[in-house]
């Protein structure tokens, strides 16, 4: 049995007002291989390839951001 992909932690930086200088640290556990990945503001979020380099997604202007992982189990 291998546990559902989940979220353990989210770490926030808010940005600076009127700056795009916002950062989140994500890390994820679990899950069946391959993983598909979706981020961005709220309602437009994209596909992205990978989680960045140190899970860290950087240069966030103020929003809120949403973070969608799926593996291989859907």
């Amino acid at each position: 049995f291998q546990e559902p992909v989940s979220l353990v932690s989210a770490i926030k930086q808010d940005a600076s007002c009127n700056s795009n200088d916002g950062s989140i640290i994500v890390t994820t556990t679990g899950g069946v291989a391959p993983f598909t990945y979706k981020f961005g503001l709220v309602g437009s979020e994209e596909d992205i390839a990978a989680l960045p380099s140190n899970n860290t997604f950087t240069a966030l202007a103020p929003g809120t951001y949403s973070l969608i992982v799926s593996d291989a189990s859907g």
